[in-house]
């Protein structure tokens, strides 16, 4: 029975030596999609990190990257800002992970969730954005192991393409990695409306009550519950949102008493506050000009300043 069990050991060991050789050799080639607009997430987790003391965590997708001026937030509270909104796409789970992993005492959290936010994202974009971090990596949520075991295989095929063809594929201008100022904010100039129309007519947003409402409820209470523990504060806000894309307004009633009803999170703007004439926004219908992300920021310090004891006190004292 022992030199069964001592062969069994053996075996899934040698199994596991086999199975890591790709990765091994996916994480030894050198990153190609560095200057990638979602490979600002390294950046915008360093910053996360370095910052000992209490810090204004924004999250969100990039209705957060394209629409908050987090210096200006900062001076009028006192305490340093970090954005951490990148891409509706890239998994609230993910980034909620990483903000676990770098939560202080005294640290102020506001949510900014889009409407159709995506909790567990899309695990091949994650791959594509973090490449060889294998900090980042080890905090992939447990129900995304498979997946993302997979696509990283996916990723590392693209990667040897790439490499043996291009080097390293090169972003420039708005949508790359170095449009991001060391707030984590899109640090390029917007200015006015590039849409037909003002909006984009294929990309309508629906705000009602949903599955994939509560699934982001159920995230966010759970890290609520996480954060309170460590002494940290979490607020919600809305998300900036093109007047003109909206879909049937008659549900957001509905949507703000299940929200209201479900969410152990204190609410601290009012729903209407973030819905924006189209003169606002720039190229999709969350994402805010130069215009709209005065506009809005201003908005956001009112709600923060009305809506949270701690940072009202900071307010007074920065004037």
């Amino acid at each position: 029975m022992k030199k069964f069990i001592k062969k069994i050991i053996i075996f899934i060991i040698i199994l596991s030596l086999i199975i890591s050789i790709p990765y091994i050799i996916i994480l030894a080639l050198p990153p190609v999609y560095s200057s990638s607009y979602t490979a600002a997430i390294i950046d915008k987790y360093e910053r996360l990190k370095s910052i000992d003391e209490p810090k204004i965590i924004m999250i969100a997708g990039s209705n957060y990257s394209f629409g908050i001026d987090s210096e200006t937030i900062e001076e009028a509270f006192g305490m340093p800002v970090v954005n951490m909104g990148l891409h509706i796409s890239y998994g609230m789970e993910t980034v909620f992970s990483y903000v676990k992993n770098t939560i202080n005492e005294g640290d102020i959290i506001i949510l900014g969730l889009e409407y159709d936010v995506s909790m567990e994202g899309v695990s091949g974009l994650m791959c594509n954005s973090i490449e060889n971090n294998l900090e980042l990596l080890s905090m992939v949520p447990v129900n995304m192991y498979l997946q993302t075991a997979n696509d990283y295989l996916h990723y590392g095929k693209d990667k040897i393409k790439i490499l043996s063809t291009e080097g390293e594929r090169i972003y420039q201008g708005l949508y790359s990695r170095a449009a991001f100022n060391q707030y984590g904010d899109i640090g390029y100039s917007c200015e006015n409306n590039k849409m037909e129309n003002g909006y984009l007519a294929d990309s309508k947003i629906l705000i009602t009550p949903n599955d994939s409402l509560v699934e982001m409820i159920n995230s966010v209470n759970k890290l609520n519950n996480y954060i309170r523990k460590k002494g940290a504060y979490m607020y919600y806000s809305f998300p900036s949102v093109n007047e003109l894309s909206l879909e049937d307004e008659s549900n957001i009633p509905t949507y703000l008493d299940f929200l209201k009803n479900n969410l152990k999170v204190p609410i601290i703007s009012e729903i209407s506050d973030y819905i924006f004439e189209s003169k606002y926004f720039y190229d999709t219908n969350y994402h805010l000009n130069d215009e709209g992300t005065r506009l809005r920021t201003q908005l956001l310090i009112r709600d923060m300043k009305e809506g949270i004891p701690l940072l009202k006190n900071n307010y007074s004292s920065s004037k």
